[in-house]
């Protein structure tokens, strides 16, 4: 009686790991742009900061009055070629300058990527707000999954201005669209662009919160199986020992 019950017991070990295998999915894994910010290397794992499609180079802050003196990224440090700019201030907050005919040299505008490194679904959050001290200017931001949009919106030194005024994506979100349970595959990209406004002459400083988080695809058969092995193993160690 005792060997046939741990028979049936047994079977239905088996049936309950081939009917939950496929669904056996990876922990969450969370990207925070500060936390994660290098203030050498760019690209930095699955961030990266660009002019248009050149990838930003390291500079040396050199006491810059942009930056506090931070080091940054840029195509360089010279009046007149330093624009787009991305970096990370004293207060560990990220800051980009858009870019302008009048510091950017050839065209291309200021944006942020963040690559997902495998297969699975995204949430995102976070929020943009305007901070160029004692400077009446605008940039305009668009977020993008590949070329979908999903949010947009305008700050300025007359609204959101400020860390504690930031324009938050939920609150800049596109109609219809969502930033939770997003689909997708391995070297998908989300974008941030950040662009001085149509009307304005010169770039100016936003700051930057972005955090995404990644629950990779459940694990396919024969893979999910193999975790099981150690477990079964065990029951029929267990097994072994009962029959004794």
């Amino acid at each position: 009686m005792r060997r046939f019950g741990l028979s049936r017991f047994f079977a239905l070990v088996l049936i309950l790991a081939l009917f939950w295998a496929p669904s056996i999915a990876l922990s969450a894994t969370t990207y925070d742009l500060a936390t994660n910010w290098s203030k050498i290397d760019n690209p930095n794992g699955t961030w990266a900061v660009w002019k248009g499609s050149e990838l930003l180079q390291h500079q040396v802050g050199d006491g810059s009055p942009m930056t506090a003196g931070m080091d940054f990224f840029a195509m360089g440090n010279e009046g007149g070629n330093f624009l787009p700019a991305w970096w990370q201030g004293t207060n560990d907050n990220i800051y980009t300058h858009s870019w302008d005919s009048a510091n950017g040299g050839s065209p291309g505008e200021s944006i942020l990527t963040w690559t997902a490194p495998e297969a699975g679904t995204i949430s995102l959050s976070g929020c943009v707000w305007y901070d160029h001290a004692g400077v009446n200017r605008s940039n305009d931001f668009s977020l993008y999954l590949g070329s979908t949009l999903l949010a947009s919106g305008t700050i300025s030194y007359a609204s959101h201005n400020g860390e504690a005024n930031a324009l938050t994506f939920y609150d800049a979100l596109v109609t219809g669209q969502t930033l939770t349970d997003l689909a997708v595959s391995a070297g998908d990209t989300v974008s941030l662009w950040i662009v001085q406004s149509q009307n304005q002459t010169y770039g100016s400083v936003a700051g930057v919160e972005l955090t995404i988080t990644e629950t990779a695809a459940p694990v396919p058969l024969p893979g999910a199986l193999f975790l099981f092995g150690p477990g079964l193993a065990g029951l029929a160690i267990v097994k072994r020992k009962l029959n004794k």
